[in-house]
């Protein structure tokens, strides 16, 4: 397992500086996991629980004095309980704040085994689908949302980890 003190500390600040905003935010899924197995991260993903502050609460993104910008329409997703992603670039490093609610913030809910971890700025922890996956290099679906969606990651995940064999959902979804 990672520790604490193999985040960087320009993501602790970064969490830090959001959390002051928006309590409850957390850091989780793929930069963590790719952090964890020694791979480039993408961005960082930091999930934000829309309930505790309405979609009004929005209104916070200035007080963060980060330059940030909406991901597409801000790609809400009311589907998957996604409310807008905005993304700020800082010392080299994309974040995404991604307001969700407070079920698509809990990693056991995310839909690939290998991306359930997370960090809240004092602790990190994994559920043991993560560290099955881990340990038997398997990647598999837990949650999937929409075939769609689960075949766009399975190629993207299979591509940064080829040692890693796909099991298949489920749900019945062909993703190989």
């Amino acid at each position: 397992m990672i520790t604490v003190q193999e985040i960087p500390q320009d993501w602790k600040d970064v969490l830090a500086r959001v959390q002051g905003a928006f309590p409850g935010a957390i850091i989780a899924g793929g930069a963590l996991r790719d952090l964890y197995h020694g791979k480039p991260v993408k961005d960082v993903d930091i999930f934000i629980p829309i309930e505790n502050f309405g979609i009004q609460g929005l209104d916070s993104l200035k007080d963060l004095n980060l330059s940030l910008s909406p991901v597409g329409n801000g790609r809400a997703n009311p589907d998957r309980k996604i409310f807008g992603i905005y993304q700020t670039m800082l010392n080299g490093v994309q974040y995404e704040l991604i307001f969700a609610s407070l079920n698509a913030c809990d990693i056991h809910t995310f839909d690939i085994n290998i991306c359930q971890i997370q960090f809240n700025g004092d602790k990190i922890h994994a559920t043991n689908e993560f560290f099955a996956g881990t340990c038997e290099n398997t990647i598999r679906f837990i949650n999937p949302q929409s075939e769609k969606r689960m075949n766009e990651r399975t190629v993207r995940i299979a591509a940064k980890y080829p040692e890693y064999k796909i099991v298949k959902s489920t749900a019945g979804f062909n993703v190989n």
